[in-house]
């Protein structure tokens, strides 16, 4: 389809985008383009996939960890004597990323080594307890405490 020219204009001709029929690539359009949905579109793909946190676990510390902790030598050391397979765990070979329980028995180049796993040190919170509020889990008279402020405990008391 063209247009006739105006005053020495060469002529235009006016191009409809038509989607091919059989095809596997996504259709682009037009008003996605202007409204700004295709760029965030492309940001989202774009973003890097969210990080799975796992909480820390005191009851089992990761094996490297404990082996570094007892002076064998530094924790990516470690990590190269378990790819080696110089490390064991209650007989089995270990691999990187294992965690260890109390009672287990882990052995490097095959002689027993003794580990302590520590307990985390105890957490202490300094908190001002303001005119009002009482110091209780559970008040009857259902008026504010301590505890509805503070953050809540997995573990203990």
């Amino acid at each position: 389809m063209s247009t006739k020219p105006h005053d020495g204009e060469q002529p235009v001709e006016s191009k409809v985008a038509h989607a091919p029929e059989h095809t596997d690539e996504a259709v682009i359009d037009f008003a996605d383009v202007v409204s700004g949905e295709f760029d965030i579109e492309a940001i989202r793909e774009d973003a890097a996939p969210a990080k799975r946190v796992l909480l820390p676990q005191p009851e089992s510390p990761k094996l490297h960890k404990v082996l570094a902790q007892a002076g064998l030598g530094s924790r990516i050391e470690m990590e190269q004597l378990i790819v080696e397979g110089r490390v064991s765990v209650n007989n089995e070979p270990a691999h990187v990323g294992q965690r260890i329980q109390y009672g287990d028995q882990v052995k490097v180049n095959g002689k027993l080594l003794r580990v302590r796993i520590a307990p985390p040190p105890p957490r202490v919170i300094a908190y001002h307890k303001p005119a009002g509020e009482v110091v209780t889990h559970d008040d009857p008279q259902n008026r504010p405490t301590v505890f509805r402020r503070l953050p809540r405990l997995h573990h203990g008391k």
